[in-house]
């Protein structure tokens, strides 16, 4: 298995490990998600600016709104069997039902001119999209994203959310939950959110989840956290050798697409009973908070 700390540094000017922007992390810490500069690794004081307009105090270049629809363009054409093959196995984990809607966490700020890999993920979530067979609701949210970025996802048609759920988001139906490099945090309070029968109606593209037994272990603090609490259940389809037979990501070409998605699973929970125990572990009272994964 790839070492984590590894892949970040590997990517260079762009840090795609589990956060999702260039420069700007996304850390879980008393329940929110934080902005926070990579190098000085410095909390944003309560009531500071933030949000939607933090990444705009970095002093980053931004592609214009017609280079940026462009360069997803061609993300596009380079994803479009991949993301044909991905909709395939959504399917066959879905059986008879439908997706309602996709809904998009923590891919970044992708307007910023070195975001190419926030870019690269976002072209595949609308491809995604426009590759089922009815048209889907798609709902973009990253607290790091600002103007830029609302600009263009209205034009490209996507739901920015008001609001940071935290990832406690109870879904209403079979759900594509696109979550490439998010957090542990936000894995953990999805599912705990949906504890029970909606468990079913998650599909979850994000870091695969089999992965953080090694990389976190079962002393950790985090070991309380729903991705273990419901090990058990969790079904895995590995997208990595998928999108290897794809692309050649040994190639400078396809750098971005390896950064993007170097780590990444698609996760569902079909069955609700433990295997072992013949019932559903029980759910804590509160959401479990995990440290920075």
């Amino acid at each position: 298995e790839r070492d984590r700390e590894t892949d970040r540094k590997k990517s260079g000017d762009e840090v795609v490990g589990y956060f999702g922007a260039a420069d700007v992390g996304l850390r879980a810490m008393d329940g929110e998600w934080k902005l926070v500069k990579r190098r000085r690794r410095q909390r944003r004081k309560p009531g500071s600016k933030g949000g939607r307009h933090a990444a705009l105090l970095l002093d980053a270049s931004f592609l214009s709104e017609d280079d940026l629809l462009g360069a997803l363009e061609g993300y596009k054409r380079a994803l479009e069997s991949f993301a044909s093959k991905v909709v395939e196995r959504v399917r066959e984990l879905l059986g008879d039902r439908e997706l309602l809607e996709i809904v998009c966490y923590g891919v970044g700020t992708f307007a910023r001119e070195e975001s190419r890999s926030a870019r690269v993920q976002l072209a595949l979530a609308l491809l995604l999209r426009e590759a089922c067979a009815h048209e889907l609701p798609l709902s973009f949210f990253d607290p790091a994203c600002g103007e830029h970025e609302a600009e263009a996802l209205a034009a490209l048609g996507v739901r920015q959310l008001d609001s940071n759920d935290q990832g406690l988001r109870c879904v209403q139906g079979p759900t594509l939950l696109f979550m490439p490099h998010c957090p542990l945090q936000l894995y953990s309070n999805l599912l705990w959110a949906n504890w029970g029968p909606r468990l079913a109606d998650l599909v979850i593209l994000g870091n695969t989840f089999s992965d953080y037994g090694v990389t976190v272990g079962n002393s950790s603090e985090d070991s309380g956290a729903c991705v273990f609490l419901l090990a058990q259940l969790c079904q895995e389809i590995d997208l990595r050798a998928m999108l290897e037979a794809e692309l050649d990501l040994e190639s400078s070409t396809d750098e971005d697409f390896a950064r993007a998605f170097n780590n990444t699973s698609l996760m569902s929970y079909p069955q609700l009973l433990d295997p072992h125990t013949g019932s559903l572990p029980t759910r804590p009272v509160e959401a479990p908070q995990c440290s920075e994964h």
